[in-house]
């Protein structure tokens, strides 16, 4: 049987990739549909157990409660793709993705950042800096409201860059820096997650004659993906896409309330070109 015959041309053979994924929770769904599109090695890296609030949102099942995510993760990836080598981590990212790890034989080819902590998501955007690593990092915002995918490969902004106002709370030493993952529906984390997932199949398809290769050579420096699931979505208190129709005349027509009104409501994305930090202590040299 072909198991992978329906996605011929499509992307590329993923047999010896390997992707690592930091985050186990709100992104399950992602890290199986990456082994069911044949990625033959997944790492997961996650130290937390299943809770109830987990099963509804999430591939766990009633059966996993208890468990660390990572094992029980671990369990339904082989059942849905039996051919994947899972390396399972009850761990903290910034205790498995280490310099060693980047450079030995267990190398990634991919990293994605799946966590609401802003220490794991710094840490896997530093690292792919780092050791040339191309990353994808998932942001879910406002109880899945939108979110950002952020993808870091080498010569772009990093993760520090994009995401700049996270780190200047934790500058300042706000109490809540990290994301706010415990409310949100399953649908809307399901959508930005499908769009870190396609985005993920690209680069590992990178340089390949695939519809996935060619996606990603279309992308080009388009690397920070705003996603809005509700109309009243803003990012860091901004309507971006407000601002992207600011400049449609307004006569004969207001394009611009037409677009709005009978057009353009949620479940759509920009896709943007970001700007170097020049005071990023990552990447600021890489964008001189």
């Amino acid at each position: 049987m072909k198991t992978f015959s329906r996605f011929a041309g499509l992307m590329a053979d993923l047999t010896n990739g390997h992707a690592l994924c930091a985050g186990a929770s709100g992104g399950s769904d992602l890290e199986v549909k990456l082994a069911k599109h044949g990625c033959g090695t997944v790492s997961l890296v996650d130290p937390d157990t299943v809770d109830p609030p987990n099963l509804p949102r999430t591939y766990y099942r009633k059966g996993d409660l208890g468990k660390f995510k990572v094992d029980a993760l671990k369990a339904h990836i082989l059942e849905a793709a039996p051919g994947t080598t899972v390396h399972a981590h009850v761990a903290k990212v910034q205790d498995v993705l280490t310099d060693a790890y980047c450079t030995g034989p267990n190398r990634p080819d991919l990293l994605l950042g799946l966590t609401d902590s802003l220490p794991g998501q710094a840490h896997v955007s530093t690292m792919a800096v780092k050791h040339g690593i191309p990353a994808v990092l998932v942001d879910v915002h406002a109880h899945a409201a939108g979110g950002m995918v952020t993808v870091v490969v080498p010569g772009s902004p990093c993760y520090r860059c994009v995401a700049a106002s996270r780190f200047e709370a934790a500058e300042r030493g706000d109490a809540q820096v990290d994301l706010d993952g415990a409310r949100g529906l399953g649908a809307d984390i399901a959508f930005i997650d499908a769009i870190a997932l396609k985005i993920a199949l690209a680069l590992l398809s990178k340089g390949t004659d695939t519809d996935a290769g060619r996606f990603l050579q279309k992308m080009g420096k388009r690397t920070q993906v705003v996603v809005r699931m509700h109309p009243e979505y803003r990012w860091d208190a901004v309507d971006l896409f407000d601002l992207v129709l600011a400049d449609l005349p307004s006569e004969p027509r207001d394009f611009k309330r037409e677009l709005q009104d009978f057009a353009f409501l949620a479940c759509d994305t920009l896709w943007l070109t970001p700007d170097f930090d020049p005071q990023c202590p990552c990447c600021a040299k890489a964008g001189a």
